[in-house]
């Protein structure tokens, strides 16, 4: 449809009525029949509201396509691409029932793996025969009771359920349920019968898949919403995580922040290669390295660091990684 700026005494004919104004308005009818009756020949771009479903259609030249399933309400998944792997999760290494690969993605049969090759703009993965990965979403996610549409590109098997209620059975894309907000849902693939692919996975509020898309713009934000759950570093010599104070000859006691607000305070701390340094020793090997969950929030992971008879009493300390680039620290706060 055209575009038309009209000047001050200017004629306004039948037809400069209906294609600037009544065609490009947001028609309202009774029902998609009175529509057809009233609009025989629509032109690209119309919209129209009808009553009796309380509906917006977009004519996209061909049909009538509701409006929500063209723009959709958002992804409700994360890392629904695959794309971030914090734990650097080796394509095919098989997990055990309860075991996390990629992020937000657990195993939840024994010996469960994803293959796949990387790509910068994410990749589907292909899950082994028998093999089933879910993501478990917080109830805060949910927004509200409703029905919801789980959709997926390949040839795996898939279902929604509330975290805690029986499992429905396993069904083709696209899926829709009706939750009722009150819990964590998952939602869970599994392969069956041979290996399954699976990618561009979206959970949206509504009746009608859209197309895919992340939840975030850009994967910085993807990033930070994995760590919510789970965030690790390293990948350097001497990377370095925190500081703090020994408390005895034997202990250190530290003081990390959390690249960003945790779902709670640290439920499991992962380690490797891990050293203190007082600025002139670097001292390795730990006992032990344990969390505090007393003195840990959402926003601040504390541990201690022990080591019998290495420390100075009251000498402040960094942790860092032990002279190894495959040394790494990481916290834990999963479903």
């Amino acid at each position: 449809m055209a575009y038309k700026v009209f000047s001050n005494g200017d004629a306004l004919t039948g037809g400069e009525l209906n294609t600037y104004l009544m065609n490009q308005s947001v028609m309202t009818f009774a029902s998609a029949t009175a529509r057809t009756a009233a609009l025989p020949s629509p032109t690209e771009g119309m919209i129209t509201y009808l009553d009796d479903t309380n509906t917006l259609y977009l004519w996209n030249g061909s049909s009538w396509q509701n409006i929500v399933s063209v723009v959709g309400t958002g992804n409700i998944l994360i890392n629904s691409n695959f794309l971030i792997n914090q734990r650097a999760y080796v394509s095919g290494t098989a997990l055990a029932s309860g075991a996390y690969g990629i992020d937000r993605w657990k195993a939840t049969s024994a010996n469960a793996s994803m293959t796949f090759t990387y790509s910068a703009n994410g990749f589907p993965v292909t899950i082994n025969s028998g093999g089933s990965f879910a993501q478990v979403i917080e109830q805060f996610n949910i927004p509200g009771a409703g029905s919801y549409t789980l959709s997926w590109s390949g040839t795996a098997t898939g279902r929604v359920y509330n975290s805690g209620a029986t499992a429905p059975s396993y069904a083709a894309s696209p899926i829709t349920v009706t939750l009722d907000g009150t819990a964590n849902v998952v939602v869970e693939f599994e392969a069956t019968g041979g290996t399954k692919t699976l990618e561009k996975v979206q959970l949206e509020k509504g009746t009608n898949s859209t197309n895919w898309r992340l939840q975030s713009n850009g994967y910085e934000a993807e990033l930070s919403k994995c760590q919510r759950y789970y965030w690790r570093q390293g990948n350097a010599q001497y990377a370095s995580y925190g500081t703090g104070t020994a408390s005895n000859s034997g202990q250190i006691e530290l003081v990390i922040k959390n690249p960003t607000t945790m779902r709670t305070g640290p439920a499991a701390i992962e380690h490797s290669n891990l050293a203190v340094f007082d600025g002139v020793t670097v001292t390795g090997t730990p006992t032990a390295v344990l969390v505090v969950p007393l003195n840990s929030s959402p926003d601040v992971t504390y541990i201690t660091f022990a080591k019998s008879g290495s420390f100075t009493q009251y000498r402040p300390y960094i942790l860092l990684n032990n002279n190894n680039t495959a040394g790494y620290f990481a916290v834990s706060a999963e479903l």
